[in-house]
């Protein structure tokens, strides 16, 4: 697993995660904080996860999204990440995978 976080005058304001499988990955914990939000620090951030997914061999890259934020799944699409599906999880939490194929190369 990676983790990165953002720093601005000594204080954590985003931090995300990759796991890694053979030729998938995931990110997970993507947040910036709200008073930081609209500056290009989310854009940075996942820029650098999607990188070091492809220095590992990631074909496959993968992020769920709470199906309710209807504005942070836009936001992986302007990004390149397209709608897979809608999963409802325990207690009825509804979340939306999006995808990102054909990293390497």
């Amino acid at each position: 697993m990676v983790r990165l976080v953002v720093e601005l005058d000594g204080q954590v304001v985003a931090n995300g995660q990759l796991t890694l499988g053979r030729h998938t990955g995931e990110i997970g914990s993507l947040v910036v904080a709200p008073s930081c939000r609209r500056r290009g620090i989310g854009r940075v951030l996942l820029d650098a996860l999607i990188e070091r997914a492809r220095r590992r061999g990631v074909r496959v890259l993968e992020i769920a999204a709470r199906a309710d934020a209807s504005w942070v799944r836009a936001w992986y699409e302007r990004q390149g990440f397209v709608l897979v599906e809608e999963r409802v999880l325990p207690r009825d939490e509804r979340v939306v995978l999006l995808r990102m194929g054909h990293l390497s190369g």
